[in-house]
């Protein structure tokens, strides 16, 4: 990362043009895509990059040779006959991949509503359970009084509603804290049962904000003003699911060593306060330096939510590319294929996804010569660790770049095949020290 952001060495998104431009090959060299690869996969990577290959090498190529006249085709103001790959990605291909998104997100949900129901029945029932007083309370089963529950949340409602920069009014948070409660009771559940992987993110965070959205719609609230309120409600829902999920799963595994939940909780919270303090800061520095939603960071799921929430409420989404997506995701579902991995790679650049299927093809390698666990288990510490690293170098590039301490963009020493050669080479010695002895 600091050899191609900072000494410019090699380039960290290398790309080669095939075909008359009709064809792009790119791949994002970076370490942190090889250690989500090797993580996820061979398989879940093979899907993302199935969906990338269709979109780029399927799509983009179909609608450059179809489009080549010299109208212009809504939502694009160019004529595509005037666009590379990358514009046709960006104003059509996309939307096809948001529309696969949103329906792997609502199925998402359609296939747990069985647990949805059970769900809610058993929060309703142990929140009324709180109020009845009882003798003797097990240890293992102390949580935080709700003397200190109500007021802290009722002062969070508040702060959304009474803060300006939120842009929220009473209703808005009133609906915000009934779809958060119904939300993080399923997530709780559900993660409880299953485990991390059974929590529908994406799903629920766009179900709140479609419905918040149609609301807004139907009251004629279609002013910017609105828009933030919608984009806030779904940030808010996002990390409320989020921090409920890995926060089950801690609570779950104190209760199994015998830990104290109302411990556990106060660590939690504090836990949450102080890296919130500076989350934001350095969101603001990476916008400044690679624009979020940008080929260089593309952000999928802020990117999506954005999109959906301005084109319901501006009356913009081009419905019809949306549509295709659906009926795509809906065959994709019938014929029982994950789908949201590949709809991932559909909305995805193509080179995030080579990089992921490198970090794929890494661990399929580890594990073909060898089961033990000890490998597994090293290797996804090493993966963590490329993850880690990457990220934390990531940071300080865009700090050095907001403060103009050093360039964001330059001019590489070394040619293009040089960052594949690296990066490859870097795929072959994560998959070597996962089966070192």
């Amino acid at each position: 990362k600091a050899c191609s952001n900072i000494f410019f060495l090699w380039k960290d998104l290398p790309t080669w043009a095939l075909f008359n431009k009709k064809f792009q090959f790119a791949i994002e060299a970076t370490p942190s895509l090889l250690g989500v690869g090797y993580i996820i996969g061979p398989r879940i990577a093979m899907l993302m990059l199935s969906g990338s290959m269709l979109a780029w090498w399927v799509f983009i190529p179909l609608i450059k040779i179809f489009g080549l006249g010299p109208q212009t085709v809504y939502p694009s103001t160019l004529p595509i006959g005037d666009m590379n790959a990358d514009d046709i990605w960006a104003y059509y291909v996309r939307y096809i991949g948001a529309g696969t998104l949103v329906f792997g997100g609502l199925m998402s949900l359609v296939q747990i509503a069985p647990l949805i129901y059970r769900t809610l029945h058993a929060s309703v029932k142990e929140l009324l359970d709180l109020f009845k007083k009882k003798k003797y309370i097990p240890r293992a089963q102390r949580d935080l009084s709700l003397s200190w529950i109500f007021p802290g949340a009722a002062a969070i409602a508040l702060a959304l509603w009474l803060i300006p920069s939120f842009s929220m009014n009473l209703f808005t948070v009133v609906l915000l804290v009934i779809l958060g409660f119904f939300f993080v009771a399923i997530t709780c559940l559900s993660v409880g049962l299953v485990g991390t992987t059974a929590s529908p993110v994406s799903g629920m965070t766009l179900t709140t904000l479609l419905i918040t959205c149609i609301i807004f719609v139907l009251l004629g609230w279609t002013e910017r003003i609105y828009l933030i309120a919608a984009i806030t409600m779904g940030c808010v829902t996002c990390c409320a699911i989020c921090t409920a999920g890995t926060t089950s799963q801690d609570l779950k595994t104190g209760y199994l060593l015998g830990s104290m939940p109302r411990s556990q909780q106060i660590a939690e919270i504090i836990g949450v306060i102080l890296p919130s303090l500076l989350v934001g800061y350095i969101i603001y520095a990476f916008n400044d330096a690679y624009e979020i939603g940008s080929v260089n960071m593309p952000a999928p799921q802020a990117s999506l939510m954005a999109m959906v929430a301005e084109g319901v409420i501006s009356h913009n989404l081009p419905y019809a590319l949306v549509g295709i997506g659906m009926v795509m995701g809906l065959i994709m579902t019938l014929l029982r294929l994950q789908l949201l991995p590949f709809a991932l790679g559909i909305y995805l650049p193509l080179s995030l996804t080579t990089a992921i299927m490198l970090g794929g093809l890494a661990r399929a390698l580890t594990d073909y010569k060898s089961t033990d666990p000890v490998s597994e288990e090293r290797g996804i510490l090493l993966a963590s660790g490329l993850i880690g690293g990457d990220a934390l170098i990531g940071i300080v590039i865009a700090l050095m770049a907001v403060f103009q301490y050093a360039p964001l963009r330059a001019q590489t020493l070394w040619p293009d095949w040089t960052s594949l050669a690296l990066f490859s080479l870097l795929s072959w010695g994560l998959s070597n020290l996962a089966l070192r002895k």
